[in-house]
């Protein structure tokens, strides 16, 4: 498991540092009067909502199959409630920039979103034929 979740977690790191500088290019050779300080950190949270994710989803199916919807249900109520929560304070407290940061902030959740699909499809199939392979 352990090996699975420091696999994930690199796959994870490799796909934000080229998301991020992909749209570093693309802002400063296309939009430069767009780019927006805090654009980092936008990596930064994402790495650390998925890291939390990997590792919870990945300990949840070594439990059971109810444990595993449970957990999943749950991490996406709480990033759906985080995401929402770093947007309106970034468009109260920061200001620069507010759609630009909107439109980065609603990509890197997209393609965020389809990694930890992808992953947690993965382990619950896996979960699914060890289980299926113990009975």
């Amino acid at each position: 498991m352990k090996e699975e979740i420091r696999n994930n977690v690199i796959k994870l790191t490799l796909l934000l540092v080229a998301s991020m500088f992909g749209g570093y290019f693309v802002y400063k050779t296309f939009f430069p009067e767009h780019y927006f300080s805090w654009y980092p950190y936008i990596i930064v949270f994402y790495f650390i909502l998925g890291f939390v994710s990997i590792v919870s989803i990945s300990k949840a199916t070594v439990k059971d199959g109810n444990s595993y919807y449970r957990t999943f249900m749950l991490l996406q109520t709480l990033k759906l409630m985080s995401v929402s929560i770093v947007g309106i304070l970034y468009a109260f407290l920061v200001g620069e920039q507010v759609v630009s940061f909107f439109v980065s902030f609603f990509l890197f959740y997209v393609i965020y979103l389809v990694f930890e699909t992808r992953v947690s499809i993965k382990l619950n199939n896996k979960f699914k034929n060890e289980f299926t392979q113990k009975k």
